[in-house]
Protein backbone atom coordinates (compact mmCIF):
# COMPACT_ATOMS: atom_id res chain seq x y z
CA UNK A 1 0.00 0.00 0.00
CA UNK A 2 2.87 2.37 0.82
CA UNK A 3 4.40 1.83 -2.60
CA UNK A 4 1.15 2.89 -4.26
CA UNK A 5 1.01 6.05 -2.14
CA UNK A 6 4.50 6.98 -3.31
CA UNK A 7 4.18 5.93 -6.96
CA UNK A 8 0.81 7.59 -7.73
CA UNK A 9 1.88 11.13 -6.72
CA UNK A 10 5.15 10.69 -8.63
CA UNK A 11 3.25 9.64 -11.76
CA UNK A 12 0.92 12.64 -11.41
CA UNK A 13 3.85 15.03 -11.03
CA UNK A 14 5.58 13.50 -14.05
CA UNK A 15 2.41 13.67 -16.19
CA UNK A 16 1.80 17.33 -15.29
CA UNK A 17 5.40 18.35 -15.93
CA UNK A 18 5.42 16.47 -19.25
CA UNK A 19 2.25 18.27 -20.43
CA UNK A 20 3.68 21.64 -19.38
CA UNK A 21 6.98 20.92 -21.16
CA UNK A 22 5.08 19.86 -24.28
CA UNK A 23 3.09 23.12 -24.30
CA UNK A 24 6.23 25.20 -23.81
CA UNK A 25 8.22 23.33 -26.46
CA UNK A 26 9.48 25.65 -29.16
CA UNK A 27 11.70 25.36 -32.18
CA UNK A 28 14.11 27.87 -33.67
CA UNK A 29 13.43 27.11 -37.31
CA UNK A 30 11.82 30.43 -38.24
CA UNK A 31 11.99 34.12 -37.32
CA UNK A 32 12.37 34.56 -33.54
CA UNK A 33 9.24 36.72 -33.24
CA UNK A 34 8.84 36.14 -29.50
CA UNK A 35 12.47 37.12 -28.86
CA UNK A 36 12.06 40.31 -30.93
CA UNK A 37 8.83 41.17 -29.10
CA UNK A 38 10.31 40.46 -25.66
CA UNK A 39 13.31 42.66 -26.47
CA UNK A 40 10.95 45.45 -27.60
CA UNK A 41 8.77 45.11 -24.49
CA UNK A 42 11.83 45.31 -22.23
CA UNK A 43 13.08 48.38 -24.10
CA UNK A 44 9.73 50.22 -24.17
CA UNK A 45 8.98 49.59 -20.51
CA UNK A 46 12.50 50.69 -19.47
CA UNK A 47 12.18 54.04 -21.30
CA UNK A 48 8.58 54.43 -20.06
CA UNK A 49 7.19 54.92 -23.56
CA UNK A 50 3.55 55.83 -24.13
CA UNK A 51 1.14 54.47 -26.70
CA UNK A 52 -1.04 56.66 -28.91
CA UNK A 53 -3.69 54.38 -30.35
CA UNK A 54 -6.39 54.91 -32.97
CA UNK A 55 -8.92 52.09 -33.23
CA UNK A 56 -11.60 51.88 -35.91
CA UNK A 57 -14.33 49.25 -35.76
CA UNK A 58 -16.70 49.44 -38.72
CA UNK A 59 -15.87 53.13 -39.11
CA UNK A 60 -16.36 54.09 -35.45
CA UNK A 61 -13.10 55.66 -34.34
CA UNK A 62 -11.70 55.74 -30.82
CA UNK A 63 -8.48 57.55 -29.93
CA UNK A 64 -6.56 56.87 -26.76
CA UNK A 65 -3.28 57.76 -25.11
CA UNK A 66 -1.93 55.15 -22.73
CA UNK A 67 0.92 56.04 -20.37
CA UNK A 68 2.92 54.26 -17.68
CA UNK A 69 2.76 50.88 -19.40
CA UNK A 70 4.29 47.93 -17.58
CA UNK A 71 5.84 44.93 -19.33
CA UNK A 72 2.55 43.07 -18.89
CA UNK A 73 0.66 46.02 -20.45
CA UNK A 74 2.96 46.04 -23.49
CA UNK A 75 2.60 42.28 -23.88
CA UNK A 76 -1.17 42.67 -23.74
CA UNK A 77 -1.15 45.34 -26.47
CA UNK A 78 1.11 43.15 -28.62
CA UNK A 79 -0.77 39.92 -27.88
CA UNK A 80 -1.84 39.29 -31.49
CA UNK A 81 1.81 39.48 -32.54
CA UNK A 82 2.85 37.05 -29.78
CA UNK A 83 0.11 34.65 -30.89
CA UNK A 84 1.50 34.79 -34.43
CA UNK A 85 4.68 32.96 -33.45
CA UNK A 86 5.28 29.97 -35.74
CA UNK A 87 8.24 28.53 -33.82
CA UNK A 88 6.19 25.70 -32.34
CA UNK A 89 6.88 21.98 -32.48
CA UNK A 90 3.70 21.23 -34.47
CA UNK A 91 4.73 23.74 -37.16
CA UNK A 92 8.20 22.39 -37.86
CA UNK A 93 8.56 22.14 -41.63
CA UNK A 94 5.14 23.73 -42.24
CA UNK A 95 6.58 26.95 -43.73
CA UNK A 96 8.76 27.53 -46.77
CA UNK A 97 11.58 30.02 -46.29
CA UNK A 98 12.54 32.31 -49.16
CA UNK A 99 14.95 35.25 -49.21
CA UNK A 100 14.57 37.97 -51.82
CA UNK A 101 16.92 40.82 -52.65
CA UNK A 102 15.18 44.10 -53.41
CA UNK A 103 16.61 47.52 -54.19
CA UNK A 104 18.70 49.88 -52.02
CA UNK A 105 20.08 47.17 -49.74
CA UNK A 106 16.64 45.83 -48.78
CA UNK A 107 16.29 42.09 -48.25
CA UNK A 108 13.11 40.16 -47.39
CA UNK A 109 12.85 36.80 -45.73
CA UNK A 110 9.42 35.27 -46.25
CA UNK A 111 8.01 32.37 -44.24
CA UNK A 112 5.03 31.03 -46.25
CA UNK A 113 2.64 28.36 -45.05
CA UNK A 114 2.47 25.29 -47.23
CA UNK A 115 -0.94 24.47 -45.71
CA UNK A 116 -3.97 26.74 -46.18
CA UNK A 117 -5.40 25.56 -42.87
CA UNK A 118 -2.59 27.22 -40.87
CA UNK A 119 -3.91 30.43 -39.33
CA UNK A 120 -0.65 32.30 -39.95
CA UNK A 121 -0.24 32.24 -43.73
CA UNK A 122 2.99 34.22 -43.96
CA UNK A 123 5.51 36.29 -42.08
CA UNK A 124 7.74 38.69 -43.99
CA UNK A 125 10.79 40.19 -42.32
CA UNK A 126 12.32 43.13 -44.20
CA UNK A 127 15.90 44.21 -43.56
CA UNK A 128 17.67 47.37 -44.69
CA UNK A 129 21.45 47.04 -44.64
CA UNK A 130 21.08 43.96 -42.46
CA UNK A 131 18.82 45.67 -39.87
CA UNK A 132 15.24 44.52 -39.31
CA UNK A 133 12.80 47.36 -40.00
CA UNK A 134 9.41 45.76 -40.84
CA UNK A 135 7.62 42.56 -39.92
CA UNK A 136 4.42 41.82 -41.84
CA UNK A 137 2.14 38.99 -40.75
CA UNK A 138 -0.78 37.72 -42.82
CA UNK A 139 -3.33 35.45 -41.21
CA UNK A 140 -6.61 33.93 -42.36
CA UNK A 141 -9.28 31.55 -41.23
CA UNK A 142 -11.99 30.27 -43.59
CA UNK A 143 -14.74 27.74 -43.10
CA UNK A 144 -18.42 27.40 -44.05
CA UNK A 145 -19.70 29.93 -41.49
CA UNK A 146 -16.73 32.18 -40.87
CA UNK A 147 -14.14 34.03 -42.96
CA UNK A 148 -11.40 36.24 -41.59
CA UNK A 149 -8.32 37.93 -42.99
CA UNK A 150 -5.78 39.89 -40.96
CA UNK A 151 -2.59 41.81 -41.52
CA UNK A 152 -0.33 42.77 -38.61
CA UNK A 153 2.66 45.07 -39.15
CA UNK A 154 5.53 46.00 -36.82
CA UNK A 155 7.77 48.94 -37.77
CA UNK A 156 11.21 49.43 -36.24
CA UNK A 157 13.71 52.29 -36.16
CA UNK A 158 17.35 52.03 -35.21
CA UNK A 159 18.55 54.56 -32.64
CA UNK A 160 22.24 54.48 -31.78
CA UNK A 161 22.53 51.01 -33.35
CA UNK A 162 19.64 49.73 -31.20
CA UNK A 163 16.45 48.38 -32.75
CA UNK A 164 13.36 50.03 -31.29
CA UNK A 165 9.69 49.40 -32.05
CA UNK A 166 8.33 52.64 -33.56
CA UNK A 167 4.70 51.81 -34.38
CA UNK A 168 2.41 48.97 -35.36
CA UNK A 169 -0.82 48.42 -37.29
CA UNK A 170 -3.50 45.76 -37.27
CA UNK A 171 -6.09 45.38 -40.03
CA UNK A 172 -8.77 42.75 -40.22
CA UNK A 173 -12.00 41.77 -41.91
CA UNK A 174 -14.35 39.18 -40.50
CA UNK A 175 -17.53 37.78 -42.03
CA UNK A 176 -19.88 35.38 -40.31
CA UNK A 177 -23.10 33.89 -41.61
CA UNK A 178 -26.13 35.88 -40.43
CA UNK A 179 -23.97 38.71 -39.05
CA UNK A 180 -22.76 42.02 -40.41
CA UNK A 181 -19.11 42.09 -41.47
CA UNK A 182 -16.56 43.44 -39.02
CA UNK A 183 -13.80 45.71 -40.26
CA UNK A 184 -11.07 46.48 -37.72
CA UNK A 185 -8.12 48.85 -38.01
CA UNK A 186 -5.65 49.75 -35.28
CA UNK A 187 -2.80 52.24 -35.70
CA UNK A 188 -0.55 52.56 -32.67
CA UNK A 189 2.34 55.01 -32.43
CA UNK A 190 4.92 54.74 -29.69
CA UNK A 191 5.83 58.01 -28.01
CA UNK A 192 9.21 58.24 -26.31
CA UNK A 193 9.05 60.11 -23.00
Amino acid sequence: MRKILVVVPLLLIYACSFEQAKEEAIISEYLDLVGILNESVDDLSSIRASLIKKTSINGEIENSVIEQLSKEDWKSHLELFYESDINKIGLSGAYRIETLQAFDGIEKTIYSSSNKSNFIQSIEASYRDGKLFIIRIRASDNNLVYQAEYEYMLYFNHFKAKRRLDHYTIKGKEKMVFKDPLILEVAADIQMN
